[in-house]
């Protein structure tokens, strides 16, 4: 198992607009599948976790018109912790939406 103390590093912003929110719908997620206690999901929490994926895969697709998946997959792991690359992975993102006309 990994170090749970060990993090990279994240854009604060990043940190506190998507993993906080996406942390806290998963624990929803958790309690729910594993019945570890009832939760409370509200429409706010659905439309959150849609926009999400909604956005994770346009994202995906507007990266896999330039690159295989083992391109993509390498260019966020490195963008996680280089800033230059992930500048680079933001720009790739937005000229793939455009292309697809998002």
């Amino acid at each position: 198992m990994a170090d749970s103390s060990f993090r990279r590093p994240i854009h604060a912003t990043v940190y506190n607009d998507v993993f906080n929110p996406l942390r806290g719908l998963y624990g929803k997620r958790i309690n729910i599948v594993h019945g570890i206690r009832r939760e409370v999901v509200t429409w706010s929490d659905y439309h959150s976790a849609r926009d999400y994926l909604r956005d994770s895969l346009k994202s995906c697709l507007a990266l896999g018109l330039d690159s295989d998946k083992e391109g993509i997959l390498s260019l966020i792991d490195q963008a996680l912790v280089n800033p230059s690359t992930r500048e680079k992975l933001s720009s790739a993102v937005k000229e793939g939406l455009a292309r697809l006309g998002w």
